[in-house]
């Protein structure tokens, strides 16, 4: 689809995006939850909604740019390997 390329916006099924966003932040990634054009609303995110996602449990915004280096790819990578793999172990204990 038609995009920015140095940005993505992405989900983790079952997890809040405030709760990912928390734990990609003690991994020392940075990034954003919601939409760029919903930054600082309080409530669903109309982007979301007009692409059919389910709101509820929010969406990351994560950008690269000019000082971004390999090495914060891998960093990102290794992060949301770990927050993925801890949230599919919680799904299997319950």
């Amino acid at each position: 689809a038609p995009r920015l390329a140095n940005t993505t916006f992405f989900a983790i099924a079952g997890i809040k995006a405030e709760t990912a966003q928390i734990a990609f932040d003690l991994a020392g990634v940075a990034l954003s939850a919601g939409s760029a054009c919903s930054s600082g609303n309080v409530g669903p995110s109309h982007v979301l909604k007009a692409m059919g996602y389910n709101d509820s449990l929010g969406a990351l915004r994560v950008s690269i740019g000019h000082a971004t280096s390999a090495e914060d790819i891998e960093l990102f990578r290794a992060a949301l390997a770990g927050i993925a793999s801890r949230r599919a172990g919680r799904e299997e204990a319950a």
